[in-house]
């Protein structure tokens, strides 16, 4: 078979293209597979972990209400005889007060009370310190005058000093201690005391009731031991996976729950330094290394016990079921892909004999000629009517793609003749456009009104007009510059109109506001379209440089005036011409001085929009039209129409532009 015809090739592909599908299946349900084991043995191992925290935590909250139990009964009994202590030292004092003793005469009555009380002679001691943190009075006679200053509670804050500020604002109090009375100092020997605080404000004491509390933890001690030993039963038995196991450690680096065998060099201290590293009192898992195997750590931390529990499994044993699942299913994929190939085999020759047939079909179309009856082969017709399959949607698509090759053909050649015609009359259109622009002023003309004027059509024929010439009596310049509504041929033609009916109606008048009148009434006779035109029509006399315009609805014109400085001809005498007949206009007027300009324009030019849709604007323009120097007509048209156009730099001409500018001289 050679593989470089196109039934070798199908067969190539076919071939390559479902060992490629038997890899990728075997390779992703192998990484499914491993996936899926995978994580089916670590969530019972997180289960296991999860079992064993709640196990623990069961423990430990049993551990621990015991204890507030404990702690509380012993603080009611304390805060009861601090209560009772209190209303004893203010019976003194009322006595005091009736009798009118001496206050530290009274005290020494107070503290011998307190050395006779059954309530003081055993366990417990009752002592009150004054503002300066020495003690005034005390069941232990040893204790007079000691200064506790230096006393912590057992979290080591400031003893004597933070209960006098909490009884003061709360009036009692309560906390632990280790120390030493007697030397105010770190009582290695001392067992646990708890004491409640009272602040007695006849004498600015804070009264002490203090019991032994070693009881306490020596009982939560002992039952801490049992509850390791319970946990050492249950969870040391845990198997997780094939050889998994569970360990509970310490922050002492003792084992609560031992491993069951010795792992070297993995249950080092470095493990469980990475361990405190990770730690969390969430259930944390990390992968480690340890003498060449990979191994799967879930561990979670339990801060008040200071213990860390870890569940130990080696990788291998999530992925061996795993494995020996994929080795089966490779096997069972030799054999369906030999079964594929040989199909595949077959049913490329079967592709590939019409397939031939189409393609020297195709081959003959470039050399036939397109525009003649199309010559259908007897092989392609049966071939696309007897097959039913892709092959005869082939050659029918074929046979449907010739005859409209053909078809498109014959229109392209006609499309391409009358565009070239439409083209042409375009190009004689524009050619006419141009040509009724005015022609140049004679020098006597020019010599009393300098005048210059340009237009930009945005196609190839457009609506704007401009016109001057002079009126009848030779002695004034009618200048014309207008808009007509719409773009392309129909506003050219309209344009032309209005040329023709401004021309027509000068003939016989000077007013410009009556040529306007007249131009409106004879556009507004038949004009079914409703299209309408702007019209500036001014008159200017060439002997006195007065001047009479009349604006249609048209952007008003610029005045620069000698000085420099740029005014607008505001006024508008009347709306647009062409919309309705009868409407009588308003002319206005000005004198213009010598060295005096006009400049009429478009809104294609103040419309004009750049790159970011920001129009050029009035404003802009007034700004250019008074930086240019006192020069010619002409070049002042120079000047403005760059700057537009550097303006609109990069953005399709929308509009015509079009300017007229007129200097006297």
């Amino acid at each position: 078979m050679k593989f470089l015809s196109f039934r070798g090739k199908i067969f190539l592909l076919l071939t390559v293209i479902l060992l490629l599908v038997a890899a990728s299946i075997i390779t992703m349900s192998r990484r499914d597979m491993l996936t899926a084991i995978s994580d089916a043995e670590r969530h019972a191992v997180e289960n296991v972990m999860h079992l064993a925290a709640r196990d623990i935590g069961a423990v430990w909250d049993t551990l621990f209400t015991g204890k507030v139990r404990d702690v509380r009964e012993k603080r009611d009994e304390l805060m009861a005889m601090g209560e009772y202590t209190v209303s004893v030292l203010q019976a003194f004092v009322d006595l005091a007060g009736r009798e009118g003793k001496d206050p530290r005469a009274t005290q020494e009555m107070a503290n011998a009370w307190l050395r006779k009380s059954p309530m003081f002679l055993q366990k417990r001691k009752m002592f009150a310190y004054d503002e300066n943190s020495r003690i005034a009075i005390s069941s232990d006679p040893e204790l007079a005058g000691v200064d506790i200053s230096m006393l912590t509670d057992i979290k080591g804050q400031p003893l004597a000093a933070s209960l006098r500020e909490e009884t003061r604002r709360f009036r009692k109090g309560f906390a632990a201690y280790r120390q030493s009375l007697k030397s105010g100092q770190a009582g290695q020997g001392e067992r646990t005391q708890f004491a409640s605080f009272f602040y007695f404000k006849p004498w600015e004491w804070v009264l002490v009731v203090a019991e032994d509390g070693q009881d306490v933890l020596d009982s939560m001690a002992f039952q801490r031991a049992a509850m390791e030993k319970q946990l050492n039963e249950s969870l040391g038995r845990i198997t997780l996976s094939s050889s998994g196991f569970l360990v509970l450690r310490g922050d002492d680096g003792r084992f609560v729950v031992p491993p069951k065998q010795d792992h070297p060099g993995l249950l080092d201290e470095a493990f469980f330094a990475r361990l405190a590293a990770d730690r969390g009192e969430d259930l944390r898992t990390l992968r480690l290394t340890s003498g060449g195997e990979a191994w799967y750590v879930s561990h979670q931390y339990f801060r008040p016990l200071g213990w860390t529990l870890a569940a130990i499994v080696p990788e291998r044993d999530f992925v061996a079921p795993a494995e020996q699942l994929i080795e089966r299913q490779v096997i069972a994929f030799a054999f369906v892909l030999f079964a594929v190939w040989l199909i595949a085999a077959l049913a490329a020759g079967r592709i590939v004999t019409p397939l031939s047939v189409l393609t020297r079909f195709v081959h003959r179309l470039p050399d036939e000629d397109l525009t003649a009856a199309a010559e259908i082969p007897p092989a392609i017709a049966e071939l696309s009517t007897r097959r039913k399959d892709e092959i005869g949607q082939l050659a029918g698509a074929f046979l449907a793609m010739n005859g409209k090759l053909r078809d498109n053909v014959a229109q392209l050649v006609h499309e391409t003749a009358e565009r070239g015609r439409f083209e042409n009359e375009l190009k004689i259109a524009s050619d006419i456009q141009l040509g009724l622009l005015p022609q140049p002023l004679s020098a006597e003309v020019r010599a009393a009104a300098d005048l210059a004027s340009f237009i930009l059509p945005a196609r190839e024929v457009g609506g704007d007009l401009y016109d001057y010439f002079l009126l009848p009596d030779a002695r004034s310049l009618c200048l014309v510059i207008g808009d007509v509504s719409g773009k392309g041929v129909p506003a050219a033609l309209f344009m032309a109109i209005t040329r023709t009916l401004v021309r027509a109606a000068a003939e016989s008048e000077t007013d410009p506001a009556r040529i306007v009148a007249q131009v409106n009434n004879r556009l507004a006779e038949n004009n079914p379209n409703l299209m309408f035109v702007t019209l500036l029509v001014g008159v200017l006399s060439l002997a006195d440089g007065h001047f009479q315009w009349c604006n249609a609805g048209h952007p008003p014109p610029l005045a620069r005036l000698p000085g420099g400085s740029v005014v607008v001809m505001e006024g508008r005498s009347g709306p647009a011409c062409g919309v309705r007949g009868g409407w009588e206009y308003r002319a206005f007027s000005r004198c213009l001085q010598p060295g005096e300009t006009l400049l009429g324009y478009t809104d294609g030019v103040s419309e004009a929009v750049d790159a970011g849709g920001e129009q050029y604007g009035v404003e802009r323009l007034q700004a250019v039209f008074a930086e240019i120097p006192q020069e010619s007509a002409q070049a002042l048209i120079d000047r403005v129409v760059p700057d537009v156009q550097a303006f609109a730099a990069g953005v399709a001409q929308f509009d015509d532009i079009t300017l007229m500018a007129v200097r006297r001289s």
